[in-house]
């Protein structure tokens, strides 16, 4: 399963339904979200954890201005956020992904998702630069994880 090189245990993937999931590019995602909420019977705490939970004090720079940002209270506004947990920003599926968001966009925002972000494992420079080979929205923020805390922190 290719998940931008994420790594599980073998319990945490056997009660996942993958035959339940589509066959295309959103298959990583739902295998994610699947991971997220089952009940795990390792007792892990973060299984059944809400995501501003899990990333609270999770500080990323944001890419458009350097600020420093809570993604753990990002997640927790009461707005509906599509979060994508990238790779590296030349990576073919970090490409991919931001390509689909850029193309699907507007019918997101449509279907009523208030905000996006993604956050890429990599330099804000090289960030900054993905965003503007792929002409991505404005009101997508990219967050800089050159050290990938945030996706360790959603295993």
């Amino acid at each position: 399963m290719h998940t931008g090189a994420r790594a599980y245990r073998a319990s945490a993937l056997a009660g996942i339904p993958f035959g339940d999931f589509s066959d295309d590019y959103l298959f990583d995602q739902h295998a994610n979200h699947a991971h997220l909420t089952q009940a795990q019977s390792d007792g892990s705490a973060h299984a059944t954890a809400a995501p501003g939970q899990l990333l609270s004090g999770c500080a990323l720079p944001r890419v458009s201005d350097g600020a420093k940002v809570d993604l753990g209270e990002l997640l927790s506004a009461p707005v509906t956020t599509l979060v994508i947990f990238g790779t590296y920003p030349a990576d073919f599926n970090m490409i991919e992904y931001a390509q689909k968001v850029r193309h699907y966009w507007p019918q997101l925002k449509a279907k009523g998702v208030d905000s996006g972000l993604i956050v890429v494992n990599g330099s804000p420079d090289s960030c900054k630069r993905l965003a503007e080979i792929l002409d991505l929205p404005a009101d997508v923020e990219l967050l800089s994880d050159e050290a990938g805390e945030a996706g360790r922190r959603s295993r």
